[in-house]
């Protein structure tokens, strides 16, 4: 009687572990496919800004976009955004979150790439992760930080023996260049300036 137990606990077990594991394997094949139908929908997207911007600049004939360096982009932005809201158990990451995470990874990997033998200032790909960041913002904030990078650039070119301020655009362009920008640390401070 005893073997007869722990035979059909045994396979009580083993039955209890496949289900599980098919369950997980079912849920993390679903949810691969769903990021792979928002990744090629999030490329898209960005193709588009990076077509705009570039002939906004007047620099379309200068620099391409590589579409590796932009997949690897878009997929490190789903993962990330996919693990914080497990993390925070939410259905949906919030517009700071998106620009973050979108800012966070463009500038990371910096898939615009300048043609041999032409010159394209080096924060191209800076400026087009926080073009395409801040689409993410209130209208109001991303008005916010304009106006005053507008009125600091035009104090700044009057030339005073004043030191030199900085915007927070140009800080914020200062602090992506030089320093290792976490997510969590975009949001802090797109919260924060939300808050004002």
């Amino acid at each position: 009687m005893e073997n007869f137990v722990n035979q059909m606990e045994e396979e009580i077990i083993k039955e209890e572990e496949s289900i599980l594991y098919e369950k997980l394997h079912a849920l993390h094949h679903e949810e691969d496919e769903l990021i792979r139908k928002k990744v090629k929908l999030r490329e898209n997207t960005l193709k588009t800004q990076y077509d705009l911007f570039v002939t906004n600049k007047g620099i379309q004939d200068n620099v391409y976009l590589n579409i590796d360096l932009l997949h690897a982009v878009v997929r490190s932005y789903y993962d990330d955004i996919h693990r914080y809201k497990r993390f925070s158990d939410t259905k949906w990451a919030n517009g700071i979150k998106q620009a973050a995470y979108t800012i966070k990874w463009i500038s990371k990997f910096r898939p615009i790439q300048v043609n041999k033998g032409v010159y394209v200032s080096i924060d191209i790909n800076l400026i087009f992760a926080l073009l395409c960041g801040f689409s993410f913002l209130e209208r109001e904030t991303v008005a916010l930080i304009m106006d005053e990078k507008a009125k600091i650039d035009a104090e700044n070119a009057k030339g005073n023996d004043d030191p030199v301020n900085m915007s927070f655009y140009d800080n914020l362009l200062y602090t992506i260049r030089y320093r290792q920008v976490s997510g969590r640390n975009l949001i802090s401070i797109f919260e924060a300036l939300e808050v004002t």
